[in-house]
């Protein structure tokens, strides 16, 4: 290794920290990030032609793959890998965001989310990778005897809470048409009512 380069992790009382040059790569890397998720996130997103949310999606699943395999960060996804979270948060960490950026860089044939799909045919055509891998096992995952997992994420900005469920039954097979990716990931936005203490609240369905 070169004396002059610079170590990828520093240890100070064995706590692990950033290298100066890490420090402002990794700026940058959640600026963007985050500057993409408040826009995605945002009620006015919706507005933008449906290209242009695809590009957008696009570079955030894009951004978090290439930090993802930071030192640190992947450390952190390991950890959740080996049950360090529920099975579900686990695969979704990785396994799925990896497999959506992954049908993103290696079939650039599709210009909005509506289309997107992948079936065992397409994805095994010239070898069988980690997308084929991915689906033919992540229905095999479950809770209760169900393949799916529902989420709620509370936005102060706009007082809405955002539920979203990820099926994992995909069905995955060999088909003419395939599946498309929306089918899994069903998301929907109910407005909460909130007092002015904006401790007690009410959902609007």
């Amino acid at each position: 290794m070169d004396n002059n380069s610079e170590p990828s992790l520093k240890k100070d009382n064995n706590v692990i920290h950033p290298t100066k040059k890490e420090q402002e790569a990794l700026r940058i890397f959640f600026d963007k990030f985050y500057k993409l998720y408040d826009e995605i996130t945002s009620d006015s997103f919706m507005d933008n032609c449906p290209e242009l949310r695809f590009y957008k999606t696009k570079d955030l699943f894009a951004i978090y793959k290439e930090l993802s395999s930071y030192g640190l960060i992947n450390a952190h996804l390991n950890w959740i890998k080996e049950s360090g979270r529920p099975v579900f948060d686990r695969t979704i960490s990785d396994g799925l965001f990896t497999c959506i950026r992954n049908i993103f860089a290696h079939y650039p044939l599709f210009d909005r989310w509506d289309d997107v799909y992948i079936d065992k045919g397409l994805a095994t055509w010239n070898k069988s990778g980690s997308i084929n891998q991915f689906l033919s096992n992540c229905g095999k995952i479950k809770i209760d005897g169900k393949p799916i997992v529902k989420y709620r994420i509370w936005q102060y900005e706009t007082k809405k809470m955002t539920y979203f469920a990820i099926n994992f039954d995909n069905q995955y097979k060999q088909r003419r048409k395939g599946i498309p990716l929306q089918y899994s990931v069903r998301k929907r936005r109910h407005k909460v009512l909130c007092r002015n203490d904006e401790k007690s609240c009410g959902y609007s369905y």
